[in-house]
């Protein structure tokens, strides 16, 4: 698949363990999404959209 294809995707990965949350960052590396981020939890997750840190245009987030 060509990285070309996500060029504009923002990723961000909300997760409280740290090992899913580095995997899934390397998997969306590893598939051409170059723009990611991490939060720990929702409340971090919000604050960094919240006050434009980031734009994401891709969530994932376990519940």
């Amino acid at each position: 698949m060509s990285s070309a294809v996500f060029d504009s995707v923002s990723a961000l990965v909300i997760d409280d363990v740290r090992f899913t949350l580095q995997r899934l960052l390397r998997t969306l590396e590893q598939i051409g999404i170059a723009d990611t981020h991490a939060a720990p939890n929702g409340a971090a997750a919000c604050k960094m959209i919240e006050t434009g840190e980031i734009q994401p245009t891709l969530i994932i987030a376990d519940f």
